[in-house]
């Protein structure tokens, strides 16, 4: 059989082949992949590898330090089975991830994606895969494989993909090209009309970002995605100086999702620290849902830059202690940074951003390890450097 990718795949069941399609389509489009509808396909078709590589994948993305372990769980009864190459590939680089081997996870994706391009789903796992590692040159590297393949020059979600890697190496007029021949294939595409928003963000050109976004929330089907999108009107609402606007969304959007995954938490946390930034009071913004969310031990640690901006919502919110531990967090891979970014929030509630400033800015090109977006983390380097040029308030 293949899947809709026009990729083989050993399966023989037609209904889960059909559940596996539904998964790449959600999945290159942004509209949430469903865990369970994998599972149930599983336990109807147990000998399909890539259902199982995928619900792995969907384990692996869970809020929950517990997420390797039950991925390797899924992963083991597929190394017993006859694999094609491709489907082998995905296995190898899915046991690196399980251990925390990035570096040579990442390097299985771009094996696959060099002997594959049509792999779609490993290409855009790559490319996430290193901006969440800090490896943002390796996203160019994928990007190449995507468009080796002639027939993704006409494919909109392959040319959002490819313009978000250039995006992210600051390469922004062949971002702007391929984002711009994505929309010009599919208007309604939510990653490319992202990936233009954050190209104006990146130029802090506000209103234009806002302008790009207004009209096509109907667009934002997905969890991720219309946090996501919804978060940055916000951040280009206070940039342009309408901070209430930011507030309703926050209160109005954002909060209602009722989405406590660390993915989420990267928005509503930055965009707390911005409106702290213009001068907005956030303390009745900061509801009892999401303080104890931030002070729950057992999730911290799975990101580190939003494990930084909660050691500051804590710190805001005066829980110090909680905050105080959580700075004291291990952070052997970059322990450097972890310590001055921890010091410089600290600084910043005591109302002394020079002295955070002074702090973060030798270090400021570092907090690449810490993974995220540009856009996410200049959150902590405009609230501590002001790295933004156009907004007089902000100044």
């Amino acid at each position: 059989m293949e899947d809709s990718q026009g990729l083989a795949v050993t399966c023989s069941s037609s209904q889960a082949l059909k559940v596996l399609n539904r998964f790449i389509d959600a999945d290159l489009y942004y509209r949430g992949p469903s865990p369970q509808a994998l599972f149930e396909a599983i336990t109807e078709a147990p000998d399909t590898p890539m259902l199982i590589c995928y619900a792995a994948v969907m384990q692996l993305y869970a809020d929950s330090r517990e997420a390797p372990a039950l991925a390797q769980t899924l992963i083991e009864p597929v190394l017993e089975f006859s694999l094609n190459a491709r489907e082998t590939l995905w296995v190898e680089a899915l046991q690196m991830w399980v251990k925390g081997d990035f570096a040579l996870s990442i390097k299985k994706l771009l094996d696959l994606v060099i002997a594959y391009p049509r792999d779609l789903v490993a290409a855009r796992l790559g490319i996430v895969h290193c901006l969440m590692a800090g490896d943002h040159p390796h996203m160019l590297d994928f990007a190449e494989g995507i468009l080796s393949h002639p027939d993704h020059m006409s494919n909109a979600p392959a040319l959002s993909f490819v313009s978000f890697a250039y995006l992210e190496n600051d390469d922004l007029v062949a971002a702007e090209r391929y984002v711009r021949a994505a929309l010009g294939l599919d208007p309604h595409l939510a990653w490319a009309q992202h990936n233009l928003a954050h190209i104006f963000a990146t130029r802090d050109q506000f209103k234009e970002g806002l302008e790009t976004l207004q009209g096509h929330e109907r667009d934002w089907e997905g969890h991720f995605i219309k946090a996501h999108c919804y978060w940055h009107k916000a951040i280009f609402h206070i940039l342009l100086e309408q901070p209430q606007a930011a507030v309703q969304i926050y209160s109005e959007v954002l909060l209602p999702m009722n989405w406590w995954h660390v993915v989420s938490l990267m928005n509503l946390l930055s965009l707390l620290m911005y409106l702290d930034l213009y001068g907005v009071d956030i303390h009745p913004l900061l509801t009892a849902p999401l303080l104890a969310r931030l002070r729950r031990r057992d999730k911290w640690g799975l990101d580190a830059l939003v494990d930084l901006m909660t050691v500051w919502t804590l710190d805001k919110a005066g829980e110090t202690d909680s905050a105080q531990a959580l700075a004291q967090l291990e952070r052997p891979q970059h322990a450097e940074v972890w310590r001055a970014g921890c010091s410089a929030v600290f600084l910043l509630n005591l109302g002394d951003r020079q002295g955070a400033g002074a702090l973060l800015k030798p270090l400021a090109d570092q907090l690449l390890a810490f993974g995220g977006s540009n856009e996410q983390r200049k959150a902590l380097t405009d609230a501590c450097l002001l790295t933004r040029a156009s907004s007089n308030r902000l100044a």
